[in-house]
């Protein structure tokens, strides 16, 4: 798999490209907020028990809206994945 961009905006949620993964087959990214890189609200990584990408929150309250950003954001990891 090859990285999908080295950031994106997704509403108000930016995807910061962190690495790859320990095993190298996958990507890990920060979940910060549009206006500010720097405060890292989570992070999207490989789970490899259940196959698939998901997010991991800190300790932030999150609307559906912006968890419907995230989810966006993992079925696109998920396509690239697959291909």
């Amino acid at each position: 798999m090859t990285q999908s961009t080295p950031n994106e905006k997704i509403g108000w949620l930016y995807f910061d490209y962190v690495d790859k993964s320990d095993s190298g087959k996958t990507e890990v990214w920060d979940i910060c907020h549009k206006d500010d890189h720097l405060n890292i609200l989570g992070m999207i990584k490989w789970n490899a028990k259940w196959r698939q990408y998901w997010a991991e929150f800190q300790d932030v309250g999150m609307t559906a809206g912006c968890l419907e950003d995230a989810a966006k954001f993992i079925r696109k990891l998920m396509e690239i994945h697959k291909s």
